[in-house]
């Protein structure tokens, strides 16, 4: 796993400096290896969804970031106090809503 931490960190540094391209492929690595390793329900797997999640809205595909919100949002729901990071998975998605100009949702 800790090749897997290593990837999410670079993703994370590639999205700090705007290579979204590349920071979505090093995210996808590092969701690869916790989704082998990890149960289904970690947070850390929930943690690296909502990261994917953000990296798409940085460049506007709404309907995957949505999707990968959604993801983060069945395990978070289900775990205990998790409540923070559930409030960031929802705030994440009514972002999305307000950008695609879906107000009622």
């Amino acid at each position: 796993l800790s090749l897997a931490v290593t990837y999410n960190n670079i993703s994370i540094l590639y999205q700090n400096i705007k290579d979204f391209q590349k920071a979505l492929i090093y995210q996808k690595k590092s969701i690869e290896i916790k989704e082998k390793f990890l149960d289904k329900n970690d947070s850390e797997l929930a943690s690296s969804y909502n990261n994917l999640a953000t990296m798409y809205m940085d460049i506007y595909n709404y309907q995957k970031a949505l999707e990968y919100s959604k993801m983060a949002i069945n395990i978070l729901e289900n775990i205990q106090n998790s409540n923070c990071d559930l409030a960031m998975g929802y705030n994440n998605i009514s972002i999305i809503y307000r950008n695609i100009k879906d107000f009622h949702k």
